[in-house]
């Protein structure tokens, strides 16, 4: 996004930061802030969102802010209300992704304990006019949501039902549930000069995977960009999927069923020889043990166990990040599992599992962009 400004078609750039995670770019005609390394706040990231803060009120009415947000922001921008901590806020989050919070929960509660999310940016700023580009990493494509919304007026949650849907209560600190519950109700903020503009989303890397798939000679079909749900779940789909997708009766039972919306593929699938399935979204796992991996290295596993002879799954994430592991996901199938993997799976120790694995892990190293997850599942009719 960054590299494309010279087209943007404004004359000057003063004073242009950029919040990346660490060595993301090298060179580039602004102010590189980097923080967030493996996608968690740091005092790095903390500096960088007060630089922004600052800048943002400094701006003259006749200024135009001009933000690019993309996913990792909510990491990138983690400035604590008045009164918290970074640890503060950092504690309750982990607490919730432990216990498979999803990301729309975890960035409500995000918005409620931060001094910029939730449309904040843009309400603090001193310009009459702000642009805001966007990358989803929601699914949906909700504003408010994306990298928590600075720039956008988020909508009224009761953030405490999150709290006790996990279980959570009596597990954050007091001052924690007191800014939860001063925050119940939403203040109404001034956002009438903003505005917020959807760019990129998970759609465009899927039609851009059947492009590819197409070209090397497979015949793609595009069912879901809206996979949601605990891994386990999102594992059992797709390897029924392998198992029923020529039987009409069996796959329009399996889409009947699903809990995230699919698409019917195309009648004409039955008779293809070599077919991709394509999907996206972003599942969560709620976290047993103590190992290292990731939602996608996960799922990859998972669904391998019991996939039909002959059948690949591939899913990766398209920041290339997968948890706080160097892999971006895994490629599997049956041929390449190891007696001992329901232990790994047991501990949540999915990379521990392939890095064992020659050619297993896929690891391209932080993309620069996140549009969620790609899930591709690999069938022959034979």
């Amino acid at each position: 996004m960054v590299l494309a400004k010279p087209s943007w078609g404004w004359p000057q750039l003063l004073h242009p930061y950029l919040i990346v995670t660490f060595r993301q770019l090298k060179k580039a005609n602004l102010e590189v802030l980097e923080g967030a390394k493996n996608n968690l706040p740091d005092n790095d990231s903390l500096l960088a969102a007060k630089k922004i803060k600052h800048l943002a009120v400094s701006l003259h009415p006749e200024d135009i802010l001009i933000i690019l947000i993309s996913g990792g922001g909510s990491a990138l921008l983690p400035l604590p209300k008045e009164g918290l901590t970074l640890e503060d806020k950092l504690d309750a989050i982990k607490k919730l992704t432990r216990a498979g919070a999803t990301i729309n929960e975890l960035n409500h509660v995000r918005i409620a304990l931060s001094d910029l999310k939730g449309g904040q940016l843009a309400a603090l700023s001193g310009t009459k006019q702000v642009v805001t580009l966007i990358l989803s990493d929601i699914i949906g494509d909700p504003v408010h949501l994306i990298a928590s919304g600075p720039t956008v007026q988020p909508l009224p949650v009761n953030t405490c039902d999150i709290i006790e849907k996990y279980g959570l209560t009596d597990k954050l600190s007091t001052k924690i549930l007191q800014y939860l519950m001063d925050n119940i109700k939403c203040q109404s903020l001034d956002t009438s000069h903003v505005q917020n503009l959807v760019i990129g989303n998970n759609t465009k890397a899927l039609e851009a995977a059947a492009e590819k798939a197409k070209e090397l000679g497979y015949f793609p079909c595009i069912l879901s960009n809206s996979v949601s749900g605990e891994v386990a779940d999102v594992s059992n789909f797709y390897s029924t999927l392998a198992r029923v997708w020529h039987k009409k009766d069996r796959l329009n039972e399996l889409i009947s069923q699903s809990k995230f919306p699919i698409t019917m593929p195309p009648a004409a699938v039955c008779d293809m020889q070599s077919i991709i399935f394509i999907c996206g979204g972003e599942p969560t796992v709620a976290l047993k043990g103590q190992g290292q991996g990731g939602r996608n290295q996960e799922l990859a596993l998972r669904v391998a166990k019991t996939l039909p002879e002959g059948c690949t799954f591939l899913s990766a994430g398209t920041d290339g990040i997968d948890g706080p592991t160097p892999a971006a996901g895994a490629v599997c199938d049956r041929s390449n599992l190891r007696s001992d993997l329901d232990t790994f799976l047991a501990n949540n120790d999915s990379y521990s599992y392939l890095r064992e694995s020659d050619g297993d892990l896929i690891q391209t190293g932080h993309t620069g962009t996140n549009v969620m997850d790609i899930h591709l599942l690999h069938v022959c009719n034979i």
